[in-house]
């Protein structure tokens, strides 16, 4: 319960990017606060699913931002910032969810955004035709140096979790782990402590769980529901994961 008074001084609201027309009504899915151009100042990048747009609120100089469109994809529901071709600069995978509304069409994908250094960006699409993505996580899940993605394709009511397995040249295969609509997130962490990743995720929908994939550290996952709702009607909507009780 937050005690009455006045509103808290200790933010001042700042407006940055470009404006709102009247008649519009964005639908931001995410924003990533991230130094895109490395020049040591933070920028913002955006994730507008009505727009279609990923865009760049950069800082330069010193607290004067400038917003521009890096990318065209179809209703980017997450930006996950990653040197992801390892040349020094920081590239962006992408969830695109294809249409922001409900559909159980196939319509999802996942792009990379390959930054050149200079802050112009080359789109790759890694997968598609795939259940609509509302989150993709880089990280190495089978241990061959190279980055794969953990996948939540949400679907509707028609989904799964999977990961992209990274073969090289551009070209992934997916494995799907989890046949159920509704994932929100696939976090990357190593729930179990054997220094391997593993993939957490939110399954929402009519199933409101959280599942961990266990990995053996090639890419071979194992299942546990760590936690269901009694109530279909929960409506979980994102997860983050943290030491809470500081037991390590």
């Amino acid at each position: 319960m937050l005690p009455d008074g006045p509103p808290s001084t200790f933010f001042s609201a700042r407006p940055i990017g470009d404006g709102i027309r009247a008649e519009e009504r964005p639908r931001v899915a995410q924003v990533q606060i991230v130094d895109l151009d490395r020049d040591g100042l933070p920028d913002i990048v955006v994730c507008d699913a009505l727009r279609g747009t990923v865009g760049w609120i950069r800082q330069s100089p010193k607290g004067t931002f400038t917003e521009t469109t890096i990318a065209s994809i179809a209703a980017p529901a997450h930006a996950a910032p990653v040197d992801f071709d390892g040349d020094g600069d920081i590239d962006l995978v992408i969830a695109s969810l294809g249409v922001l509304m409900p559909s159980n069409n196939r319509i999802g994908a996942v792009i990379l955004l390959e930054n050149d250094g200079h802050q112009h960006f080359t789109p790759h699409v890694l997968i598609d035709h795939v259940a609509r993505v509302a989150d993709a996580e880089p990280a190495d899940l089978d241990g061959d140096g190279d980055l794969d993605i953990a996948v939540a394709g949400f679907g509707y009511d028609d989904g799964e979790t999977s990961w992209l397995e990274n073969k090289g040249g551009w070209k992934f295969e997916q494995h799907v782990l989890l046949r159920l609509s509704g994932p929100i997130n696939a976090l990357v962490t190593d729930i179990n402590g054997d220094h391997k990743p593993d993939i957490v995720a939110l399954v929402s929908q009519e199933w409101e769980e959280i599942w961990a994939f266990v990995n053996d550290g090639r890419g071979h996952f194992t299942n546990h529901m760590l936690w269901g709702s009694t109530n279909p009607d929960f409506g979980s909507s994102w997860i983050s994961l943290a030491d809470m009780n500081h037991d390590g």
